[in-house]
């Protein structure tokens, strides 16, 4: 119920209050949505489980890249949601994964150096 109530508020009724009262409409919306997909990801096949967290792993990338790299540059084109929503997720899902990639690389490298000089400063 409240999942549904927020949804309906949010599309109907959106622009009407003060911004922090439109705000606090994502308390209940978040917190019927993490037990809806709870009780969802129990009864689902474990490959789905793990495509969603690859979904997780590179979310941040994917918000990144598509903020500040993909939607300014498809935006002015004025194509209307669908055209725009799907060449946005076509461009930005390679390039974000891409960017994960790198990041895992240089993560590790570092990592990878601070051991090794943290065990010759043992020895």
């Amino acid at each position: 119920m409240p999942l549904g109530a927020s949804l309906w508020l949010e599309q109907h009724i959106h622009g009407r209050f003060p911004l922090y009262i439109e705000r606090m409409l994502y308390i209940p919306l978040t917190v019927s949505t993490i037990l809806l997909l709870n009780y969802l990801f129990r009864h689902t096949p474990q490959w789905l489980n793990k495509s969603i967290a690859w979904f997780g792993i590179i979310s941040l990338e994917i918000y990144l890249v598509h903020l500040h790299f993909v939607l300014p540059n498809i935006t002015p084109y004025h194509l209307g949601y669908w055209p725009t929503l799907l060449i946005m997720v076509a461009v930005t899902m390679p390039l974000a994964w891409i960017l994960h990639r790198i990041n895992t690389l240089i993560a590790n490298g570092i990592t990878s150096l601070l051991a090794n000089h943290t065990t010759k400063q043992a020895e």
